[in-house]
């Protein structure tokens, strides 16, 4: 559903700061959006601040899956405007698009598209493939062992809707326990819980 908006998914390629102000001034001519923070590309520059917005990640539960994926986008950014950096293969936006489809369809408990390949691999093999690709970053931000080795965990164990999913079907028809140990995966503590123990 979320797709069917038309300033959804991957972002076009863009050459400068000047091409995106284009983009969004035409956008908001054709009346598509009223401005920038309409756009809901995966990635997009923050209308408020000097940064880009990651916003194609899948619902966290876990701090340090947050902590993680922060890292290692910082590194992988990092890593992509250094010079030392050897350039990537272009990939075809359709391609790309069929990847972050599969990706969001299936998470991690199929097989994904590997963004250097183009082919059809474990998930695991996809997560190694970014920690070599933006490893100059993580070492430059002291974040190797930390992203590394939670990366690996939300692998292991799978994506938060993953989690989301076996609580569902481990408690059923009770949505307070569901609640209840889907709060206890984030450190928090469910509403009536104190009172309950």
């Amino acid at each position: 559903m979320w797709r069917r908006w038309p300033t959804s998914g991957l972002p076009p390629e863009l050459r400068d700061e000047a091409d995106y102000e284009h983009v969004v001034q035409a956008l908001v001519d054709a009346e598509a959006v009223a401005d920038g923070t309409f756009l809901y590309w995966d990635v997009r520059p923050s209308e408020r601040y000097p940064t880009l917005e990651i916003r194609a990640f899948d619902t966290l539960l876990r701090a340090d899956d947050v902590a993680a994926l922060a890292g290692a986008v910082r590194a992988l950014l990092w890593t992509a405007v250094d010079d030392r950096s050897p350039a990537l293969r272009p990939m075809r936006p359709e391609v790309l698009d069929a990847a972050m489809w599969r990706a969001s369809r299936y998470g991690l408990a199929a097989d994904l598209v590997s963004p250097l390949t183009g082919e059809i691999v474990p998930a695991g093999h996809v997560v190694d493939a970014l920690l070599e690709r933006c490893a100059p970053g993580l070492a430059a931000h002291g974040d190797t062992d930390a992203v590394a080795t939670q990366l690996r965990r939300i692998v292991e164990r799978g994506s938060g809707s993953a989690e989301q999913r076996r609580a569902i079907t481990h408690h059923g028809d009770d949505p307070a326990a569901v609640v209840r140990e889907l709060v206890a995966l984030t450190g928090g503590v469910a509403a009536g819980s104190a009172s309950a123990a």
